[in-house]
Order: C-alpha cells, then structure tokens, then sequence
C-alpha cells in the first residue's frame, strides 16, 4: 500500500528505465475484478505560478522535465 492507494495482491510495482514506474498482473484477473484503486490527487497553480510553470511536472519553464 502508498498512503491511501489499494493494490491487489496479484500485481507487482517495477521499475521501467526511462519511463518511470510501472504495475504489472502477477496472476489472472477475471473480468471485473478490481485491481488497483488510488483516489485522485487534485492540484492548482497559484495566480503567480501560471505561465511561469508546467502545469504537469510543475518545473518552472526553462529548466525542463525529467524525462521529457
């Protein structure tokens, strides 16, 4: 478990070079099984931040994203 997120015990977390973390099926799944849960993370830019950060990495424009 990460903080308020779920996981089914038939997945794995792994590590994906270059593109980050990744979950992946250890056992079958029937349809409609519930594999992984995770409320959503909700963000807003304060007035002073827009147009001065990416709104997706929240880097400040001109120093780039990691891996993008």
């Amino acid at each position: 478990m990460n903080g308020m997120c779920v996981k089914n015990e038939g997945t794995q977390r792994f590590a994906s070079p270059g593109k980050g973390r990744g979950l992946r099926a250890v056992k079958h799944f029937a349809v409609g099984d519930l594999v992984f849960v995770c409320p959503a993370y909700p963000y807003v830019l304060t007035v002073n931040e827009r147009g001065a950060h990416r709104e997706y990495c929240f880097t400040e424009y001109g120093t780039g994203c990691v891996g993008l």
